[in-house]
Parts: C-alpha cells; sequence; structure tokens
C-alpha cells in the first residue's frame, strides 16, 4: 500500500501530549547535533534570496566563521553590495563572475578569502545549489560555507616541507 503525504501528518495528529514532547525532544536534539558537526567541521549553512539578493538565514557557525553574531551577518549581508565587501578585494571580480554564471551552472563550488570583522583573513570554501522558481528563474540558494583556512595551511606545509626534501 503507498503513503500518501498526509500519512505522516495522521501520525502526528494521533499523537498523545506526551509523545508529542518526545518527539520534539528528539528533533531538538538531532538539531544541536547537527549544529555541533558543523562546529567541529567549520561548517555553516545559509540560504540566499536573490529576489531581494540578500542572506535570509545563517547558521551560527556561519555567523562565527565572520567574527559576527547572526544578528550582525544578517545586517552586513542584507544586500549583494554589502555580502561582496566581506570578500578579501583581490578575489571579489573572481566571485562576481562566478556568481554571474550561476544560471547555467545550477550550483557552485569555490575558495576565497574573505575579512572577518577582527580584520583577519580567512580561505572558505562555499558549495551551494541554486533554486529556481516556477518560470525556472533563480529564487534562492542554499549552502554551506567552510573555513579551510588550517586546511590550506597543512598543505602549503607539506607542500614545503617535499620541496625540502627533493
Amino acid at each position: 500500500m503507498r503513503k500518501g503525504p498526509g500519512v505522516k501528518d495522521a501520525k502526528l495528529q494521533r499523537l498523545t501530549k506526551a509523545q508529542l514532547v518526545k518527539e520534539l525532544e528528539l528533533y531538538q536534539y538531532r538539531e544541536a547535533l547537527f549544529e555541533a558537526t558543523g562546529r567541529i567541521a567549520h561548517i555553516g549553512y545559509f540560504e540566499w534570496n536573490y529576489e531581494y539578493d540578500r542572506l535570509e538565514f545563517c547558521s551560527e557557525e556561519y555567523a562565527r566563521i565572520f567574527n559576527m553574531s547572526i544578528n550582525e551577518v544578517m545586517e552586513s549581508q542584507d544586500s549583494w553590495e554589502k555580502m561582496i565587501l566581506h570578500i578579501h578585494p583581490e578575489d571579489r571580480e573572481q566571485y562576481a563572475k562566478i556568481d554571474n554564471s550561476l544560471p547555467d551552472s545550477k550550483s557552485l563550488d569555490v575558495e576565497y578569502r574573505i575579512i572577518r570583522k577582527d580584520g583577519k583573513i580567512r580561505q572558505v570554501r562555499e558549495i551551494s545549489i541554486i533554486v529556481t522558481d516556477e518560470a525556472g528563474k533563480m529564487s534562492g540558494a542554499f549552502g554551506i560555507y567552510q573555513d579551510i583556512t588550517d586546511h590550506k595551511k597543512h598543505e602549503l606545509d607539506l607542500e614545503y616541507r617535499d620541496a625540502l626534501t627533493q
């Protein structure tokens, strides 16, 4: 027997209050686990709104990568013009070219440098997918943002050591 989209909803409607509380606690636990995993791996997530060209949502870790609170990030990325200012000046043109190609590619996987609130430069990797409306027009993007600075430093150290031993 095939289950329709409302089957789970009907199941939730039949739950007792105690069962509903347990479901909510499980959901909150999983959300906390997901957030902790992001902190461990230095991966934040975000949602961008192309209709208004602004950040719609971001996780705690996304904000932490910029050394800001979520509110500070939301205010500092409430337009394309403000968001691009966080990208290192030498990487902005490259990022803009890649962003302009999104309607064709439907996804983004790029590394670049950002300037944090404290002035420190960090290397990040952004991977996102584009969401379109019914007409095929870009409406938003969902993605992850990873601070890869330490990884890049480690790569350079290994390359340097290899060069010394040759």
